[in-house]
């Protein structure tokens, strides 16, 4: 997942491989900032990215070349629920309110822009490719990531059912690709990651008692505590005080995705 070594200022869409959730505000932001170096505060608006409606209606920074794949690639096989897609795709379009809106986005109809405080609907092309090949790129990206074939696993991953997946995977095979290149290694140093962010997909997300959206410390691969931020305020936890300094120093460097100078308060 990119997070052995910060990857090169000019390789967004390549750490955004397998789309980074972006449910809380500028949390794919934080994700990319984890996994590049030179992240500033307007990063998530690059061309080579994109905003999307993806899997448990939750918002999603993608490569703007993959539109296919977290669109097409998330359409049911079954005929009538594509036509019913389609029909919440048109009225969403139409400019008609519908909380379904979001399902439509799996049309490839649209794409969003998500500023944190409110959504545009971006109207484009649907993409000139079969939706099989979008369902196995799909699953080769969550392979590649996650490296196991659950499929219900793969299914909530995708916001598919088990039935698609479970056909999505066997299409595939057995085949990890890693998009040409060699695994990565195993993550070093700190990072401070945001809530739903993919290293986190999986395991137990951290709790707070204060009542905040809580990120998680990682050191050297393991979890090693959690942090909340407030504008450029930033606390963390560690679970001991043996890498305080080293996590103080990575919280500092969120004064490049935040746009401010940090603030650190370590509980």
């Amino acid at each position: 997942m990119h997070l052995a070594e910060r990857l090169p200022a000019d390789s967004l869409a390549r750490a955004a491989y397998a789309g980074l959730q972006d449910t809380a505000p500028r949390a794919a932001l934080l994700s990319l900032h984890a996994r590049v170096e030179g992240v500033g505060p307007d990063s998530w608006e690059d061309p080579s990215l994109a905003q999307v409606w993806g899997p448990r209606s939750a918002v999603w920074v993608i490569p703007a070349d993959s539109v296919a794949t977290f669109t097409l690639g998330r359409l049911p096989r079954d005929a009538a629920a594509v036509r019913r897609l389609e029909q919440v795709a048109a009225e969403a379009l139409s400019g008609a309110p519908d909380p379904h809106r979001r399902a439509g986005a799996a049309t490839g109809r649209y794409l969003i822009r998500w500023d944190a405080r409110t959504t545009n609907l971006i109207p484009i092309t649907p993409p000139d490719v079969d939706p099989e090949e979008a369902r196995r790129d799909l699953a080769r990206r969550y392979l590649a990531w996650f490296g196991e074939t659950m499929r219900h696993r793969f299914a909530h991953w995708a916001g598919i059912t088990d039935g698609d997946a479970a056909e999505t995977l066997r299409i595939v095979g057995p085949v990890i690709s890693n998009n040409g290149e060699a695994p990565d290694t195993p993550p070093t140093g700190v990072r401070l990651l945001p809530l739903f962010d993919p290293f986190m997909y999986g395991r137990k997300l951290p709790t707070s008692p204060h009542r905040e959206l809580v990120g998680t410390i990682v050191v050297d691969g393991a979890v090693a505590g959690t942090w909340a931020r407030q504008g450029n305020k930033v606390t963390v936890r560690p679970r001991s005080r043996r890498h305080v300094d080293r996590i103080e120093e990575e919280a500092r460097s969120l004064a490049g995705p935040i746009g401010r100078a940090i603030a650190i308060t370590v509980a």
